[in-house]
């Protein structure tokens, strides 16, 4: 592959990194706003779209690992410099950049969706809670086991009033 080759392989690789972590963070915000607004069908479509993005973004990056790895060099962050330095010969070429930005898209997307994470996991445990009470059972009966082998009782003292 000539070097002109190489070097609009990988802009255009880091462009569509770019474009499809932008993509992502937003969607990922969608799946914040419609968690906290228990938007069901915003929150269903966001899901779809974060799975089909996530792919997306996984694939890319399988396509940098391999050029890293056909350029013999490491798969970090200095291999990534070093390929970049091989490709552009000036550290103020705007692929430079392209590079932060998409580390930093990445940090971001990566810590909304923990938090989005988080929420669901807390939404979830209220749910479970209430439907504990409403039943009558305590939230852990189905994996709480007496010396007998039977399932506990409930010992919450949790109330229909307390959901």
């Amino acid at each position: 592959m000539s070097q002109s080759t190489a070097n609009i392989e990988l802009e255009s690789l880091l462009r569509d990194m770019y474009e499809s972590l932008t993509h992502l963070s937003l969607t990922l915000e969608d799946e914040y706003q419609a968690l906290a607004a228990t938007n069901v069908d915003v929150l269903q479509k966001s899901h779809v779209t974060k799975l089909h993005l996530t792919e997306l973004v996984e694939m890319l990056e399988q396509k940098r690992t391999q050029l890293l790895v056909g350029a013999k060099l490491p798969v970090t962050d200095m291999g990534m410099l070093a390929l970049l330095n091989l490709h552009t010969r000036r550290p103020d070429n705007h692929l430079f950049s392209l590079w932060d930005m998409i580390k930093d898209l990445s940090r971001q997307c990566s810590d909304q969706n923990t938090l989005n994470g988080v929420i669901l996991e807390h939404q979830q445990h209220h749910v479970h809670n209430a439907l504990a009470i409403l039943t009558g059972r305590s939230q852990l009966q189905s994996d709480t086991y007496n010396a007998r082998g039977k399932s506990a009782q409930n010992t919450s003292g949790q109330t229909l009033a307390r959901a």
